[in-house]
C-alpha cells in the first residue's frame, strides 16, 4: 500500500475488522533547495521583451524582473 501512495496512486484497500483507518510509516528526506543558483537563460532585457510577445512570461530571478506578454515589467516589492 505505501508503494501504490509513493507513485501516486490511491489504493482501494478495505481496513481490518474494528479498524477504521491504516497507519503508515513512510521514509522523509527533504531535499535541498538553493535560490542563488537560479539564473536566467536570457543576456539581456531585449532577449527577454523577444520571448514575452511569443506569448510567455519571463521571469528573471536575478533582478527579480517579470515580463508578461504585454511588454508589462513587474518587480516584487
Amino acid at each position: 500500500m505505501a508503494n501504490c501512495l509513493e507513485h501516486g496512486i490511491i489504493p482501494h484497500v478495505i481496513p481490518n475488522g474494528g479498524q477504521d483507518t491504516y497507519e503508515l510509516t513512510m521514509k522523509y528526506q527533504e531535499k535541498e533547495t538553493y535560490p542563488s543558483r537560479l539564473k536566467s537563460p536570457f543576456q539581456s532585457e531585449e532577449e527577454m521583451l523577444a520571448k514575452a510577445m511569443d506569448g510567455y512570461f519571463v521571469r528573471d530571478p536575478e533582478r527579480d524582473l517579470v515580463i508578461c506578454p504585454a511588454g508589462i515589467y513587474s518587480v516584487h516589492k
